[in-house]
């Protein structure tokens, strides 16, 4: 379900999968192999969705 305020559906989806694959483990590291050693919410996980 999405919220009821959602400007873009499209890139909804996509950016859940991106915030998934980013979120901090037990210690506040990044969980993606790419993101090694980067703490709290990795710059990947910051970055705005490109249009």
């Amino acid at each position: 379900m999405t919220p009821d305020d959602l400007a873009d559906p499209l890139l909804w989806r996509p950016a859940l999968g991106v915030t998934a694959a980013h979120r901090p483990d037990n210690h506040g590291i990044c969980g993606d192999l790419r993101c090694t050693g980067q703490s709290g919410m990795c710059a990947a996980a910051r970055a705005p969705a490109e249009s």
